[in-house]
């Protein structure tokens, strides 16, 4: 109970997760409750779920200020530190990260014909694609992932 405490205390106060929780510390410590017999398993349930809920509201947070600093320009995004986080927030947030990270993709690529002038510009001509219909090479590789 003390230890899990000290690290209750840690990922209050800082901002990166905590290393001293193995990557599926929210299945062993179900598993642990489960199958054993402790001395204060309540405690240590308590205990348990204030730690993954002060982690996700950290992972709350950087998702927030990933959102505001950067998907609303065309600048390249920022690197959030996640080193440490556990297999099971991993889990619940990479269906919604796919996705965004998807969207922004989308909605932030430039017009073809944008592509097209910028490549006329620098000296280039745009590739065309099977049916004679030219686009740039990164435009088919998003239409590809969309299908």
């Amino acid at each position: 109970v003390g230890v899990l405490q000290s690290i209750l205390r840690e990922e209050q106060t800082q901002e990166n997760f905590s290393r001293r929780l193995p990557f599926r510390y929210l299945e062993i410590s179900r598993s642990l409750l489960t199958l054993s017999e402790m001395d204060q398993p309540d405690a240590v349930r308590i205990l348990v779920q204030d730690i993954s809920t002060v982690r996700m509201d950290k992972i709350r947070n950087n998702l927030h200020s990933l959102s505001e600093q950067a998907l609303g320009s065309n600048e390249t995004l920022p690197v959030i530190d996640v080193t440490g986080i556990g297999s099971l927030e991993m889990a619940t947030i990479a269906p919604f990260c796919t996705k965004a990270f998807q969207h922004h993709l989308f909605l932030s690529r430039p017009e073809p014909s944008t592509i097209k002038k910028k490549l006329t510009t620098v000296g280039l001509s745009p590739a065309t694609n099977g049916a004679g219909v030219e686009s740039s090479a990164g435009e088919s590789r998003v239409r590809r992932r969309f299908r």
